[in-house]
């Protein structure tokens, strides 16, 4: 019984395996989502910002 069951689990254990991979994306999904639209506006935001503090130097 004991080489049946861990015949068995390792079945389970890699079908948990593959499903898991498939569940922990959808969590990172939001981050990279999250990231991957406030970097941008972020990123122009620091370099309006760079472009007026540049401005202010020669333009009092």
């Amino acid at each position: 019984m004991a080489a049946v069951r861990t015949s068995g689990s390792p079945a389970t254990r890699v079908e948990r395996g593959r499903r898991t991979p498939v569940a922990r994306p959808t969590k990172a999904h939001w981050l990279i989502d999250i990231l991957c639209y406030s970097l941008p506006i972020v990123g122009l935001i620091a370099v309006i910002a760079a472009r007026f503090m540049y401005a202010a130097q020669y333009f009092p």
